[in-house]
């Protein structure tokens, strides 16, 4: 019973990102360290009109998706500034909905063993919202150390009632 309850206060300190080995005998931490991000645009207007999820690694590459996002931009913005030689851009877009009320948004960004995790969350108005009955096409931006690094996105969908 001691063992259990001193089991028990452990498991309690411990973050959520820790499990029991398949042979349940030992914990195991993940190897996780969150990463620095900076916002380089987010908007609910841009010219994303399908969902894409993007690795930019240059600036040629930079220029040509935000020709794309300029498209439904209401108002001109001059492409942000980006060292490729020091950063990267990621960037996470819904596509077009049909209505106002959805939102994306990098929420975080971490190295897991040999790859960079991206945590995008989704947002959809639920049960009794009042939208705008327009298109949109919410997209979010961010900036990061440049890396090598296989880049992988968990998705998060929230639906947020008003009522």
């Amino acid at each position: 019973m001691k063992k259990l309850a001193t089991l028990l206060a452990v498991l309690c300190l411990l973050p959520l990102d820790s499990y029991k080995s398949a042979e349940g005998d030992t914990l195991i931490r993940k190897e996780k360290s969150l990463l620095n991000f900076e916002k380089v645009f987010t908007g609910r207007y841009s010219g994303m009109l399908q969902r894409s999820r993007l690795v930019i690694r240059d600036a040629d590459q930079w220029r040509l998706v935000w020709s794309e996002i300029e498209q439904n931009l209401q108002s001109s913005t001059s492409l942000p500034t980006v060292d490729f030689g020091r950063f990267m851009v990621i960037l996470a877009a819904m596509g077009m909905q049909s209505t106002g009320g959805y939102e994306i948004e990098i929420v975080e960004v971490y190295r897991e063993k040999e790859h960079i995790q991206l945590v995008v969350r989704e947002i959809s108005a639920g049960r009794g919202c009042l939208v705008t009955q327009e298109l949109t096409s919410p997209v979010d931006i961010v900036m990061i150390a440049r890396s090598d690094e296989p880049v992988a996105f968990l998705e998060h969908r929230e639906i947020r009632d008003c009522d």
